[in-house]
């Protein structure tokens, strides 16, 4: 049987028609990756966005967004690091926080691709940089923050030679030894969030809420902690109500408290302060209720209120570092660093909890900051466009 050649004639053109259609829809998945992820445009012919339409017509998505992270035009820093750390940095997480070494440090050592837990270790990439210029360059730190520079622009100020090596400038203070070196915990914006005033009760929740992704530290109430861990600055009798104390205070301060003494050695004035002792601080107004605990040394419990690792609930720790473990290394940080990014790349795209968990477990396994965002960017970001 023949086909009319009218048919033909017209199956040809809707032919002819669908091969651009199809063509610009491909394009536009380079430039879609692209501006997901660096904020910006690139031109249609530009190399980058070839290279990755190659990839894409390869049936390689993550390949693609993994060299928009990393072209040399790329914005990942300032679009995307930036938001995420940034108000993280004052003492309540605000996004009108100014950009400072805590950021720049996160910045630097993402474009870097730092391993993760290096952030908290005070590793070789870190200089505890002291010199009269700390300001000019803080300075020039924070005119970068509100300007327009690409990455590549970005790596090379966060850069100097030191011995032949290539290392980042975080401004961690010079003076701390280096079992009390936390990496971004101790750099000089974040010191001064968590360790100003109070009793260093701040550090324990405000790293639960930071790196945890703890939006409200009522939501771990534990009333089955002994509330012999609580301070003695404390009113057991708040109101003159002690019911308020059993069936509110307690719940948040046995635990807190339990794990406060691994700060006992930090204060901050103008800079960060150590000393071997616990700071007078940590017991202040000790006849408010003169039996609660003192803090004599940087002990601390693991009492179940931290919500990680339950297999150590009961273990005795010493120091900050075995604190920032505890929570640096259980995959509900992965989670949290998941989740934040996520939130700022594409919040409209739904994320399950089975695929952050899985991305997470990635992000825990490879230690690699931009390999996640490429993740997250093809497997999540473009199924809601």
């Amino acid at each position: 049987m023949k086909v009319p050649i009218y048919f033909l004639i017209f199956y040809l053109l809707l032919l002819s028609m669908a091969v651009p259609a199809w063509s610009q829809t491909k394009s536009v998945d380079a430039a879609i990756i692209w501006k997901t992820i660096n904020g910006t445009n690139l031109p249609p012919d530009s190399p980058t966005i070839k290279a990755m339409q190659k990839k894409i017509d390869e049936g390689q998505t993550l390949e693609a967004a993994k060299l928009a992270v990393r072209a040399p035009e790329s914005s990942v820093g300032l679009n995307i690091i930036k938001p995420i750390f940034t108000p993280m940095a004052g003492r309540e997480v605000s996004d009108t926080e100014v950009i400072g070494d805590f950021t720049f440090a996160w910045i630097g050592g993402i474009l870097h691709e730092q391993k993760i837990k290096d952030f908290f270790t005070g590793s070789p990439l870190y200089i505890a940089h002291q010199s009269p210029e700390y300001r000019r360059q803080i300075g020039a730190y924070r005119d970068i923050g509100v300007s327009l520079f690409s990455d590549q622009e970005i790596r090379n100020f966060l850069t100097n030679e030191n011995g032949g090596q290539k290392t980042i400038k975080s401004y961690v203070y010079a003076n701390l030894p280096e079992t009390h070196n936390l990496g971004v915990i101790t750099t000089s914006q974040y010191g001064k969030a968590i360790f100003e005033g109070g009793t260093n009760r701040r550090p324990v929740k405000k790293i639960l809420e930071d790196f945890l992704c703890i939006e409200n530290i009522e939501s771990i109430m534990n009333f089955q902690i002994n509330d012999e861990w609580v301070g003695r600055d404390i009113p057991r009798t708040p109101g003159n109500n002690p019911k308020d104390y059993l069936n509110r205070c307690v719940g948040c301060h046995a635990g807190m408290d339990s794990a406060r003494g691994a700060f006992a050695y930090y204060d901050f004035e103008e800079t960060i302060v150590f000393r071997p002792t616990p700071f007078a601080k940590m017991n202040i107004n000790f006849e408010t209720f003169e039996s609660g605990r003192e803090t004599y040394d940087e002990s601390w419990e693991h009492t179940g209120w931290i919500p990680t690792h339950p297999d150590k609930v009961g273990q005795h720790f010493n120091g900050p570092k075995s604190f920032v473990e505890l929570v640096t290394n259980s995959l509900q940080f992965y989670q949290c660093l998941v989740k934040r990014t996520h939130s700022t790349m594409c919040p409209q795209a739904p994320l399950s909890e089975p695929e952050m968990g899985q991305i997470a477990y990635q992000l825990k396994k490879k230690q690699n900051f931009l390999d996640m965002i490429a993740e997250l960017n093809s497997q999540i970001c473009l199924e809601d466009l």
